[in-house]
């Protein structure tokens, strides 16, 4: 199955990926998503339901410049070209270069998974790809117990002695009960979550939505940037990073479903 998430394809980039995946064989079950990145970037990622720990990505950035990426993750080898240059990244040899780049793939594909721009209610839900959430899972479990860097966006549930929830990207429909509960957000630099008032990103019904970015920039969108607090966790304490609070704005106890992925343009 085929999603794409807007009408302009790139056809150069397309046939890239079709002409190396030709290559190496098509997955069952295979799917492909493209995501535009600025004006001018696009990104595709191929995967499998199948075998969500084979894939491949491809960036085009705005100048032009074509990366892609294959991971393999059963022979635990991650392959990063560009132009003529081609490196093999293994994980029992190179272990920090190769999660490293993992982080990066996991990144790109937690760009995909959420809306092309933040105007999003504008096109409606159709850009937000949650399945992809599987592949981050994989990606996730391929890179061990956590780290800071692998903590990009966080929710505090207040007064179930629950734990913070905890995200390195994708975008999650349905946090049931869980909604009225959220007090506060935390967001790592160079991250964005949105908050959606409707389960799976509906956007009728007086949907509500906003934006929280890991920086102290604002907007009208944006809720009010607070203290970090303790109760979030200490992995990320000396990360840099912002706090919100939902506490007295129109979200409080009416967030549904949340995206939390990377700023590629900043």
């Amino acid at each position: 199955m085929i999603r794409f998430r807007s009408s302009m394809i790139a056809p150069v980039l397309c046939a890239a990926l079709t002409q190396i995946a030709r290559g190496q064989g098509s997955l069952p079950g295979e799917r492909v998503v493209e995501a535009s990145i600025g004006n001018h970037g696009s990104l595709l990622v191929r995967y499998s339901d199948a075998d969500p720990g084979h894939l491949t990505v491809e960036t085009r950035s705005e100048n032009g410049t074509v990366k892609f990426y294959l991971w393999q993750a059963s022979a635990g080898l991650l392959t990063i070209k560009s132009g003529d240059v081609e490196e093999t990244l293994d994980a029992h040899t190179a272990p920090d270069e190769y999660s490293s780049a993992l982080r990066k793939i996991r990144d790109l594909i937690a760009y995909a998974a959420g809306p092309e721009r933040y105007e999003w209610l504008v096109f409606g839900s159709d850009v937000v790809v949650p399945e992809l959430n599987q592949v981050i899972a994989r990606i996730s479990d391929a890179l061990g117990p956590q780290s800071s860097e692998d903590i990009n966006c966080q929710l505090l549930v207040e007064n179930q002695g629950a734990e913070p929830m905890v995200l390195s990207g994708g975008a999650l429909g349905d946090l049931g009960t869980l909604s009225n509960a959220i007090s506060k957000v935390w967001v790592k630099k160079g991250y964005t979550l949105v908050l959606v008032s409707n389960p799976q990103f509906d956007t009728g019904h007086n949907v509500k939505l906003a934006r929280v970015l890991g920086e102290e920039r604002r907007s009208s969108t944006e809720l009010p940037r607070i203290d970090y607090d303790p109760a979030f966790s200490d992995l990320v304490e000396g990360s840099e990073g912002s706090t919100y609070t939902l506490e007295g704005t129109f979200l409080e106890g009416a967030v549904q479903s949340i995206i939390c992925r990377p700023d590629l343009r900043s």
